[in-house]
């Protein structure tokens, strides 16, 4: 991996207070956290990282491994002088997992870490690979705006496309926006996840994390059906929230979801 570069990285500081960590998904922009950053930032210090390959930071096809992007947010942390013990993460199904990775791969430990969209690595290993794959298929063989029509219908409950049926045209074009020009940069985001997962060969369920950890579910997640996510955290001993809708939990219930955030943070107010 290359050396880091502060100067060279997209990301945003806002606030004082508590020290919040956000990390979306794949396909996650630095503009996309904007109402979750205006909300959070009256009493927390908001801290957004858009990694390489996401939205408009620059494409860099060696970030193929999700230790890279793990790697990557630990070198951005020691940048800005943030010790991640300070730290209450939140991480949304890829940043989930990149906060998992940070915590059993590279042994660190947060204040407190809050995740959607996550479950086993093992127990949907290959499911999940799967599903990445096909998305891969799908973005090399149709144009961007296609390929995202058809992830977003994965992504979205149908109650929320039922309700909202323009929300996955909508959602597509904005994604054009990013990455209508970088294929090789979506396809490069999700290898990243399939040769994770391709490493992992330890049979079982995942540890017990060494920090308070929150874990919300969707009852309508069919990336990560509802009772997988609910297993895994009774298997880590999490507190476990249950939310309607889909995968992206923060498009269909965003009212819900801060208000988890908000009641979870009053807990570690010290500042």
């Amino acid at each position: 991996m290359k050396e880091f570069e502060l100067s060279k990285a997209r990301y945003q500081i806002e606030g004082e207070g508590q020290p919040i960590l956000l990390i979306g998904g794949q396909f996650a922009t630095l503009e996309g956290w904007n109402a979750t950053v205006e909300d959070l930032q009256r009493f927390n210090k908001v801290i957004i990282l858009e990694y390489p390959n996401q939205g408009q930071s620059e494409m860099d096809l060696e970030f193929d491994n999700l230790k890279n992007y793990a790697e990557y947010t630990l070198q951005f942390l020691k940048a800005i002088d943030v010790e991640p013990e300070e730290l209450i993460a939140f991480g949304i199904s890829f940043g989930a997992n990149i906060i998992k990775c940070m915590t059993f791969d590279f042994d660190i430990k947060f204040k407190a870490a809050i995740l959607t969209g996550v479950t086993s690595t093992y127990k949907l290993k290959h499911y999940m690979i799967e599903n990445y794959k096909l998305w891969i298929d799908i973005i090399e063989k149709l144009d961007v705006e296609t390929a995202f029509k058809v992830i977003f219908l994965k992504l979205l409950s149908p109650e929320f496309i039922e309700k909202a049926p323009e929300i996955v045209e909508v959602a597509a074009k904005q994604m054009v926006t990013h990455y209508g020009e970088k294929k090789e940069a979506l396809i490069c985001i999700l290898d990243a996840t399939i040769n994770y997962l391709n490493s992992v060969t330890t049979p079982g369920g995942d540890s017990k994390f060494p920090y308070d950890i929150y874990i919300i579910g969707a009852r309508s997640d069919t990336m990560m059906p509802i009772n997988y996510v609910r297993e895994y955290a009774e298997l880590v001993q999490a507190k476990f929230f249950e939310l309607p809708g889909g995968h992206l939990v923060n498009m269909e219930q965003s009212f819900e979801l801060m208000s988890i955030l908000h009641d979870v943070i009053d807990e570690y107010e010290e500042y």
